[in-house]
């Protein structure tokens, strides 16, 4: 789904070198209380648009309504993101035929394709009830702090 940016302003830009992917933070400058994640690069799995283009426009990632990513990591074929709500995704590359849902993911939105550029929601931790807290990634691995809910 590609976006038009120009009703936005950059609150947050992450970057990954590897495929030249980033994303960035937009807050929309008629409404401050709404956001969008919106990601360019030539990446198409690490886009996390959930096809199989590139992405020469602007286009957001495939979420649910009202979600955006607050913190996105990633170091090449995988990236970790953390959305407004305190879930924790993921998406990318590394998923190498491994796209259906499991114990672990379950892809959220059904308008992507069964490929590895949809985002999948990390789902274990809500059973768990636990909180992420921190996330990073390598070109292959993440790697996630959580707490428990509990706990302050």
């Amino acid at each position: 789904m590609i976006f038009d940016a120009t009703d936005y302003k950059a609150k947050r830009v992450w970057a990954c070198d590897l495929y030249q992917n980033f994303w960035i933070l937009g807050q929309s400058t008629a409404d401050e209380t709404k956001y969008k994640t919106f990601s360019l690069g030539s990446d198409y799995d690490v886009a996390g648009c959930g096809d199989g283009n590139g992405a020469p426009k602007f286009r957001s990632p495939l979420l649910p309504p009202d979600t955006w990513f607050v913190d996105i990591q990633s170091a090449g074929m995988y990236a970790l993101a953390i959305d407004n709500r305190g879930d924790c995704w993921e998406f990318g590359g590394h998923r190498q035929g491994n796209s259906q849902d499991t114990p672990f993911f379950k892809k959220v939105t059904e308008e992507s394709e069964e490929r590895n550029s949809s985002c999948y929601k990390l789902v274990w931790f809500e059973q768990k009830s636990k909180k992420v807290v921190k996330i990073r990634s390598g070109k292959a691995w993440g790697l996630i702090l959580c707490q428990d809910e509990e706990t302050k």
